[in-house]
């Protein structure tokens, strides 16, 4: 058996196999199968499919305890870049095992225009689906996905409209490039590979209610502070008011005051300003097109997330699980919020990886990591009663 143990040695032997037309990801162990591979993707052809320069990267993790199972698709948040991913590689911080493919988002490469911000719908999915063909045209056998906050909304509904394209995408994935049923190839390879979705975007709908509600009552608040207790007011009186017909009347007003600046925000708004379109994927309704998939997913909350809200975590928790019944995990934590998941998921994502094939880290593989996970798949039926204990 011939044993190689340096990078030098598997570059001469790739040149040798090249010379001798041989595929030399036959012999190559991980991670440098993929590394190989990776290298023959055709980064202008991509920009130019794309229409922007996406900046594909693959982060290599060459630490001595990482025990090499996949690559991860990283898809990362509004906000973030590739800069910040690997700055966040280089410095210990990211908590993804193993190598890293990351690429930029049309937003991020346009300076974070809003414009050009469609949270996870048409735009997002058609630059994934383009780096996923390019994953597999480059032969890598499978891969890992993880999406943070807007890239798991773009990890959900990619899989969505791969597994139940409609007319619409069969059309759109002709205009992409796809070759036939290559949307069903891409869909097998993401399956042989773990699903992480970490503070996932489940609703853009449910975001600008939250954010209405929040402003509305922010608004009245105010007002009712600067009127005097002591005077007979109507600010007075909606102070002291507090059942009965006249508050019923109130908390009519109120919702429909948020029913409207809502619609308005949603339907005028959002679309004048940004890529958001009414009418688009948004993740909780993509669920529903997992139908017969078998996926390890890992899901992850955070309790008080006030950037995307916690008001779908219970119904995107149950789709999931309904969709999804084996092979689902569901974490609740707090740690901080939004941006601080990785508290909890740097202590179970080795056990994670290591029960699917995943890359982990050898010295992170603990007791902790075990019980969280034994504790986290609950049924459709056990969901509401699961997030009330957290």
């Amino acid at each position: 058996m011939l044993v190689l143990a340096t990078p030098t040695v598997f570059q001469a032997m790739i040149v040798h196999h090249k010379q001798k037309k041989i595929d030399p990801c036959l012999y190559l162990p991980a991670p440098y199968s993929w590394r190989y591979q990776f290298n023959t993707i055709d980064k202008e052809d991509l920009n130019k499919r794309a229409g922007y320069d996406m900046r594909l990267t693959l982060l290599e993790d060459n630490r001595p305890s990482i025990k090499h199972g996949r690559p991860t698709v990283k898809l990362h948040g509004f906000g973030d870049n590739v800069d910040n991913v690997k700055a966040s590689h280089e410095h210990g911080y990211l908590y993804n095992r193993g190598d890293v493919i990351v690429f930029t988002f049309k937003d991020a490469a346009s300076g974070y225009s809003l414009k050009e911000a469609n949270f996870g719908q048409e735009e997002d999915i058609r630059s994934t689906i383009l780096v996923l063909s390019a994953l597999h045209r480059a032969k890598i056998k499978a891969w890992d996905t993880d999406g943070h906050s807007r890239g798991g909304a773009v990890s959900t509904n990619t899989i969505g409209v791969l597994n139940k394209p409609t007319t619409y995408w069969l059309n759109k994935f002709k205009e992409f490039g796809l070759a036939d049923e290559e949307q069903i190839a891409i869909l097998k390879k993401m399956q042989k590979g773990t699903i992480l979705l970490n503070c996932p975007l489940q609703s853009v709908k449910t975001v600008v209610n939250s954010k209405v509600e929040k402003g509305v009552d922010i608004c009245t608040d105010t007002v009712l502070s600067k009127v005097p207790s002591s005077s007979f007011s109507i600010g007075s009186f909606l102070n002291t008011m507090s059942f009965g017909i006249p508050s019923a009347l109130l908390s009519a007003s109120r919702a429909s005051t948020i029913s409207s600046i809502e619609s308005i925000a949603e339907y005028s708004v959002m679309p004048l300003v940004t890529g958001y379109r009414p009418w688009g994927e948004e993740a909780i309704t993509s669920l529903d097109n997992w139908d017969g998939l078998k996926m390890a997913t890992l899901l992850h909350f955070q309790r008080d997330d006030e950037v995307i809200s916690n008001k779908d975590n219970v119904e995107f928790a149950k789709k999931l699980i309904k969709h999804n019944p084996t092979e689902t995990f569901v974490v609740l934590a707090y740690n901080g919020g939004h941006n601080y998941g990785f508290v909890t998921i740097e202590k179970i994502i080795d056990n994670f990886n290591f029960n699917y094939g995943g890359s982990y880290d050898s010295n992170k593989i603990n007791n902790n990591g075990v019980a969280i996970l034994n504790q986290s798949q609950p049924t459709v039926d056990m969901v509401e009663q699961y997030f009330d204990k957290k």
